[in-house]
């Protein structure tokens, strides 16, 4: 079974991601975190196969957070895919943050391009 992490602040693009890649994906558990930090918590106690993390919430972003789980020395997510979908991507693209995704999806962007 993979075992997926979705990390955004809003609840509706969540559910949406996940009833997508269910469709999609036979054998697939999903987890939510609704923000980074609760994301972090949840990489601390449970390994992810890819982690799925929206860039602007608030306190911790998606690249805080990914940098925070590749990096803790509690994370059981030190090697796991991170996938960044983010409507900001053209402003992130000049920083150096976007070190810690694997990939990024620009919003809007077709649930099947995560499957």
């Amino acid at each position: 079974m993979r075992k997926v992490l979705i990390i955004d602040d809003y609840l509706e693009i969540t559910e949406m991601l996940a009833s997508n890649l269910e469709l999609q994906i036979p054998d697939i558990a999903i987890s939510i975190a609704e923000d980074g930090v609760t994301g972090f918590g949840k990489c601390c106690v449970e390994k992810f196969d890819v982690i799925v993390t929206d860039y602007n919430m608030p306190g911790l972003n998606g690249t805080k957070a990914a940098k925070f789980i590749k990096e803790s020395k509690f994370s059981l997510n030190k090697e796991t895919p991170f996938i960044l979908i983010s409507a900001f991507i053209p402003k992130m693209q000049e920083k150096d943050e976007l070190s810690f995704t694997t990939n990024i999806l620009d919003k809007p962007f077709r649930v099947d391009a995560l499957a």
